[in-house]
């Protein structure tokens, strides 16, 4: 399974739209992105959403796998 610290920090950036030192936040867990950018990360990586905000989506949620059933995101949104 892919985890936020497999992608490397200038791609989880540029993706962002943001600063290196905010994407190397970001990724250890240290600043939170928002529920419609934990989606986009989602969609976009496979990252399993409660990785990326466990706080909003919890482990139990969704048991091993990342699948969001009912949750869906308009592909121009990426």
């Amino acid at each position: 399974m892919k985890t936020l610290i497999d992608i490397p920090t200038s791609k989880l950036a540029g993706f962002l739209e943001s600063s290196d030192p905010y994407a190397s936040n970001v990724k250890a867990g240290r600043q939170k992105v928002s529920s419609k950018v934990a989606l986009k990360i989602h969609k976009y990586f496979g990252i399993p959403l409660w990785e990326i905000r466990p706080d909003i989506y919890p482990r139990e949620l969704f048991g091993s796998d990342s699948e969001v059933d009912g949750l869906s995101l308009d592909k121009s949104e990426i």
